[in-house]
Formats: C-alpha cells, sequence, structure tokens
C-alpha cells in the first residue's frame, strides 16, 4: 500500500472530486461541505472506488457520506490506511 500523509490524502481528493466535478482543483475547498461542491452520490461512490485502487485498502463508500468535508473523509482514510 502506498504510504500517503493526511496532506497527500486532501490532495488526492482534490484532484479526483474536481475531476468528477468538472472545476478546476483550487475551486475545491477542503473544509467545504461535499454537497455544497457539487459532488453527487454516484459520483461519490465511484470515488470511493478509484481511492481503494490506489490506496489498496477497502473503503467502505458511505465514508463519501457520512463526513462532510473533504478534511473530514481524508482522516477517516487515515485511520484506515494505519489502522
Amino acid at each position: 500500500m502506498p504510504e500517503l500523509n493526511n496532506t497527500e490524502i486532501i490532495e488526492l481528493l482534490r484532484a479526483k472530486i474536481a475531476d468528477h466535478v468538472k472545476i478546476e482543483i483550487d475551486q475545491v475547498d477542503p473544509a467545504r461541505n461535499l454537497d455544497e461542491i457539487g459532488l453527487s452520490s454516484l459520483q461519490a461512490v465511484i470515488i470511493s472506488g478509484e481511492l481503494e485502487d490506489v490506496l489498496e485498502v477497502e473503503i467502505d463508500p458511505m465514508i463519501m457520506f457520512e463526513n462532510k468535508t473533504i478534511n473530514e473523509v481524508a482522516e477517516k482514510i487515515m485511520q484506515l490506511t494505519n489502522g
């Protein structure tokens, strides 16, 4: 499994969300609510699967719904990868 720190996971999430929502990465504030960014439920599930592939760890798609911001999602992913 690739060793990523919290900042790297946040940047990975920002890039994936920007790509799926079709906005520039600098418009993706990690402290902003994911709903406000425009992330749909389907996009959240797809991103969860993409993160699993990159991080080589099982990620329940619910992580994207139970946490409101990229910062919160990244923290939960860090717990999984260090778990």
